[in-house]
């Protein structure tokens, strides 16, 4: 992998920037110290432990005055709670390719508007996205098109009645998205 973390029974604070840029085959991945499928057996213990599903609790880009810029390219996060976007000051996302995967509770939650496409959101306990509102009425637009939501009927939301994907709460703009449009079979 282009890059590698891990994180055990914590979360990471950001203040300020945070770059992550990887390829399509040389993605960043953030995971559990037991996942032993990428960079090999780093905890020691052969086949004694394995990931579970809820094995580090988050990334939080926070902070009262928080302000920079977050890019994240072709990122995998592993059995992980959340990624957290929590800021009172300026902090601009960029966030593409990105790949949730056994999550706990909410893969993404935010207070601040983003944007997310060319994702994937597959294997969630809890929601893929959650945009509810925070001190009041305001409640951040979260643009996230172009998202395979683990179903091709769309995300569990109420204005989509009919999704099965994984779910999402909040003003999420979530159409077009991955799997809506198949093409015909010609028979």
């Amino acid at each position: 992998p282009c890059g590698l973390g891990y994180v055990t029974d914590n979360y990471l604070i950001i203040y300020g920037n945070l770059i992550a840029q990887g390829t399509q085959t040389d993605p960043v991945i953030f995971t559990s110290l037991a996942d032993d499928s990428v960079g090999g057996d780093t905890n020691n213990d052969g086949n004694a432990t394995t990931p579970q599903s809820g094995s580090w609790l988050k990334i939080d880009i926070s902070g009262q005055n928080a302000s920079g810029t977050v890019i994240m390219d072709y990122v995998h996060f592993r059995y992980q709670g959340e990624l957290k976007f929590n800021s009172f000051g300026q902090l601009n996302a960029t966030l593409n390719h990105l790949d949730f995967s056994s999550s706990t509770v909410r893969s993404i939650v935010t207070t601040i508007p983003i944007t997310i496409q060319n994702s994937r959101f597959n294997g969630t306990t809890g929601m893929a996205i959650d945009a509810d509102p925070l001190y009041g009425n305001y409640t951040p637009t979260v643009t996230a098109i172009n998202n395979w939501w683990g179903d091709n009927s769309g995300p569990t939301t109420p204005t989509n009645p009919n999704g099965r994907g994984q779910s999402i709460r909040g003003n999420v703009i979530f159409d077009p998205w991955i799997g809506k449009f198949l093409d015909p079979v010609i028979i």
